[in-house]
C-alpha cells in the first residue's frame, strides 16, 4: 500500500472506511496499560475461543484506553444499527453470557455501562441518579450510548479523539478516521502558511508552560543552520503521569502525522522519538505506526509526491 499522492490517500480512506464499518459485530478491548493490568488480553483470547464455540461473526480488537481506566477492562460492542454497548470491569465469567446474547440479539444487562437510572434500579434494586437531565427524550433507549450522557457533553476529546475507538496497530483504522490528511494539506503548502494556520489556531505545548506552538515552529524555521530536527519527548520523567504514554498507546499515528508536518513547516529531514523504557506498550505501538508509515510512503522521500522528505527514528532511555 504505496501513498503517492493525496488521491492515494482518499481513495485509501474510503476503501478503509467501508473495511471498518462491514463488521456485523465488532468487539472493542480496553488493551492500554491499565487494561493490560487487569488482564485484557487474557480477556481476549476467552472472547476470541467463546466467539468460535458458540459460532458467532464478530471482529475482536485491541483499543486503546477511553478515559475510564477504573472501569477496566472495558468492553465495546457495536453492531450495525444499534446503540454501541459499553461493559465495564468484565471478567471472562462474563464472556459466555456477553456473546450468547449477542447471539441471541439480546443485551446482557450485567456489567453494562450507561444504563439509564430505571434500568439500574429494574438491576440493583435501588434507584440511583447517574443523569442530570432524566427527563431527555434520548435516555429512553435500550442502552444509551455515553455521548448521549449530559456529564459527557460537556467534553470534546481533540488529542484523544481516536484513543479506545480505533487499533492502534492499524495504520488502516487511523487513515479511516481522518488520519494523514492534515499532512496531505500541509505539504501543499508553504512553510508560512503551515505555521500561520498552526498559530492562528491558538494551539500551545502540552507542557506546564503551554507554549504557543506557532511561535516555536516559526523560530525553529528562521534559525540558521541547514540541519533541523523534530523532536517528540515521551519520556514523562517528572512524573509518570501517562499523558503522553496514553497518546502513544491509544493513536500513535497521530503523534507521528503531528512530527511530520511540524517537520514540513520547520525544514526538518530527521526526526527522534524519546520513549521512556517503562512504557514497553507505547514503545512497541509507536515503532510499529513508524514502520508501517515508512512502507506506505509516508515516511522517506517524496512524502506524498512532494519534494518534502522526512524520516524518523525511536529511541528508548531509561525515563530519567
Amino acid at each position: 500500500m504505496k501513498i503517492k499522492s493525496a488521491d492515494d490517500l482518499k481513495k485509501i480512506s474510503e476503501k478503509a472506511k467501508k473495511a471498518l464499518l462491514s463488521s456485523e459485530v465488532r468487539i472493542q478491548i480496553g488493551a492500554a496499560t491499565c487494561g493490560q493490568a487487569k488482564r485484557a488480553t487474557i480477556l481476549k483470547e476467552v472472547l476470541e475461543s467463546e466467539v468460535k464455540r458458540q459460532k458467532i461473526k464478530a471482529t475482536i480488537v485491541e483499543v486503546g484506553c477511553n478515559g475510564m481506566c477504573y472501569q477496566e477492562p472495558i468492553v465495546d460492542v457495536i453492531q450495525k444499527g444499534k446503540p454501541k454497548l459499553t461493559y465495564g470491569s468484565m471478567t471472562v465469567d462474563k464472556v459466555a453470557p456477553l456473546v450468547k446474547a449477542l447471539k441471541e440479539k439480546t443485551v446482557m444487562k450485567e456489567n453494562l455501562l450507561f444504563r439509564t437510572d430505571e434500568e439500574e434500579s429494574l438491576i440493583t434494586g435501588e434507584k440511583t441518579s447517574y443523569l442530570t437531565d432524566q427527563s431527555s427524550k434520548s435516555f429512553k433507549e435500550a442502552a444509551p450510548e455515553y455521548h448521549q450522557y449530559p456529564f459527557y457533553q460537556q467534553q470534546e476529546k481533540i488529542v484523544l479523539r481516536n484513543s479506545g475507538i480505533i487499533d492502534p496497530k492499524s495504520i488502516e483504522e487511523y487513515i479511516a478516521c481522518g488520519g494523514y490528511i492534515g499532512l496531505a494539506k500541509a505539504v501543499a503548502m508553504s512553510a508560512e502558511k503551515i505555521i500561520k494556520e498552526v498559530t492562528d489556531s491558538g494551539l500551545r505545548g502540552r507542557g506546564g508552560a503551554g507554549f504557543p506552538t506557532g511561535e516555536k515552529w516559526k523560530a525553529c524555521q528562521e534559525a540558521q543552520g541547514d540541519t533541523k530536527y523534530v523532536v517528540a519527548n515521551g519520556s514523562e520523567g517528572d512524573p509518570d503521569i501517562g499523558m503522553h504514554r496514553s497518546m502513544l498507546e491509544g493513536d500513535p499515528h497521530s503523534v507521528l502525522e503531528g512530527m511530520i508536518i511540524a517537520a514540513c513547516a520547520v525544514g526538518a529531514s530527521k526526526g527522534y522519538i524519546y520513549v521512556s523504557n517503562n512504557y514497553p506498550l507505547a514503545l512497541e505501538n509507536i515503532k510499529e505506526a513508524v514502520g508501517q508509515a515508512k512502507e506506505c510512503g509516508l515516511l522517506g522521500e517524496n512524502i506524498l509526491g512532494s519534494e518534502f522528505n522526512f524520516e524518523v527514528e525511536v529511541d528508548e532511555g531509561g525515563g530519567a
